[in-house]
């Protein structure tokens, strides 16, 4: 992946963000998908009913991830065991 930053539009515009979603959506989805399927295949062979799944690439920063569990706490959303659960499910 090469990243290509515009000409004075350096930090802030959310730029690499936007780059990393496109990369995701236009590469490693469709990809992923396609493994995820050939994978099924051969795990049924070796244990039918089994299926894999992979996880999808985080793009949001840090700030927009504290933003949006601060927001659900503060809604009743989640509690605090809930979020520490899915930050936890998340870094493992």
């Amino acid at each position: 992946m090469l990243g290509i930053v515009a000409a004075g539009s350096l930090g802030g515009t959310g730029e690499m963000e936007n780059q990393l979603r496109a990369f995701r959506e236009t590469v490693l989805r469709p990809n992923k998908l396609k493994m995820e399927k050939v994978m099924r295949l051969v795990l049924d062979q070796i244990a039918p009913g089994s299926w894999i799944r992979f996880r999808e690439m985080d793009t949001t920063d840090l700030r927009a991830d504290s933003t949006f569990f601060d927001k659900m706490l503060e809604h009743g959303v989640y509690q605090p065991e809930e979020v520490r659960a899915i930050v936890a499910d998340f870094l493992a």
